[in-house]
């Protein structure tokens, strides 16, 4: 019995592993392909959150309508406070070169580059540079973070740049109109400024720790 037992865990992960190894495609496929790599140009039309491709585009990720067109319908922010490790949902896609969304990118993906859109984003981590028309979300933002109107992350290290900028974890610079960050170690420049320590206008500033921006939360989360 226990023999049969061990055949069976042995062909059920060989199984898996082979259901989990990506196919290569050159030089332009669809990204909505599973276990794909894709080497050139991947395109679609749309992404969504909680949906596991497991897909690499290394190169240019072209989206012809994405869903980042319905982000400013959303009611408040969607940016968790947990650890990257605890994140919602599994890494759907990582993007090596540029993402490119008419209407803006949601979803959980990785992108080390460049992502720019128009309206809004909802990206798991940017590693690079991310910029959107209107509503900017990463829950992970290392390099600059950039929207018209409104950025928001849970951890940054870099630039936050928007007419509001919130952040739970900041490790750099923000620059915009309202500035609001529970742990920053770093500068804020705007008309309005709070982090952990204080809150003043024009700038603000925070270099150590402090009790009360650890117990005290600046944004909401959909947990």
């Amino acid at each position: 019995m226990k023999s049969i037992l061990k055949i069976l865990l042995i062909l059920f992960i060989v199984t898996s592993g082979k259901a989990q190894q990506r196919k290569n495609y050159f030089p332009c496929w669809s990204f909505h392909q599973k276990n794909a790599n894709i080497h050139g140009i991947s395109i679609g039309i749309g992404s969504t959150l909680n949906n596991l491709k497991n897909t690499k585009t290394n190169g240019i990720r072209l989206e012809l309508v994405g869903a980042g067109i319905l982000v400013p319908l959303i009611p408040y922010s969607p940016i968790t406070e947990t650890d990257s490790s605890e994140y919602l949902y599994p890494i759907s896609e990582k993007i090596n070169g540029i993402n490119i969304s008419s209407s803006g990118t949601v979803a959980d993906c990785v992108v080390n580059g460049l992502s720019i859109g128009v309206i809004g984003n909802i990206i798991y981590k940017v590693n690079g540079i991310s910029a959107i028309g209107f509503l900017n979300f990463v829950h992970i933002s290392n390099g600059i973070q950039f929207a018209f109107v409104s950025t928001s992350n849970n951890k940054i290290n870099g630039v936050q740049i928007g007419a509001v900028n919130e952040s739970n974890h900041t490790r750099g610079l923000q620059l915009g109109l309202v500035n609001r960050s529970k742990d920053l170690r770093g500068i804020q420049f705007g008309i309005w400024n709070r982090n952990g320590r204080r809150a003043l206008p024009i700038v603000n500033w925070q270099f150590k720790n402090n009790k009360k921006s650890q117990t005290h939360s600046g944004l909401r989360n959909r947990t």
